[in-house]
């Protein structure tokens, strides 16, 4: 069974496939500079547990530093790789773009299991210590959030697939030589003493006058 996906026209349904895809490379390149600064402070945070002699807080520490640190790499690379899809943009390389796509379509498969994983984790120390009240609004607050993320991911995949179906259409071209036939009338007039017998010629017929 094959199903055919959506081809878009739009973006957001209001702006033009190219520029929205634009502005949405600018929010993705902000947003992604915010979330690594946010991940260095915490980072420097877990450093000095682990300069602590708390044989626990260490060994969490570690654990967390790792997925951090795993994370942060994640963002660097969304940030370059946001460049080059902002300059593929403005170019119309569907090179570029199509690196930015194959990068959406990576990241959509890594960060969720990676956001469960942190998420599992933050939610075994809550359980301890939060209010079940609390707890369920956090867990209903995390599961709409990550239901959003995944949806806006899956949407900005095929507008990106939908841009590069859109360049690789508009740069095929099609070229048609079509030779007009000239008709050339000819009239030849053939003069047998007195009499005068004219004969005329085109593409279809010839006739004798």
């Amino acid at each position: 069974m094959r199903i055919e996906l959506p081809v878009c026209n739009k973006c957001c349904m209001c702006l033009p496939l190219r520029y929205g895809l634009i502005v949405w490379g600018y929010f993705r390149l902000i947003l992604a500079s915010f979330v690594l600064v946010c991940i260095s402070f915490i980072i420097e945070r877990y450093v000095q547990l682990l300069r602590s002699e708390n044989p626990v807080k260490h060994e969490v520490a570690i654990s967390e530093y790792v997925v951090l640190c795993l994370a942060a790499i994640l963002v660097i690379a969304d940030i370059m790789l946001g460049i080059i899809f902002i300059v593929g943009c403005y170019k119309k390389n569907t090179k570029l773009i199509r690196k930015y796509y194959h990068h959406n379509l990576f990241l959509l498969t890594l960060l969720i299991p990676l956001c469960l994983y942190i998420f599992g984790i933050y939610l075994i120390d809550m359980i301890r210590s939060m209010p079940l009240l609390d707890l369920t609004l956090y867990v209903i607050t995390d599961f709409v959030g990550l239901f959003a993320y995944i949806t806006i991911q899956i949407y900005i995949i095929l507008l990106i697939r939908s841009e590069i179906i859109k360049l690789k259409k508009g740069s095929e071209y099609r070229f048609e030589n079509k030779v007009a036939e000239a008709e050339i009338p000819l009239n030849v007039v053939i003069s047998n003493g007195g009499n005068k017998e004219e004969i005329g010629y085109d593409d279809d017929n010839m006739s004798i006058i």
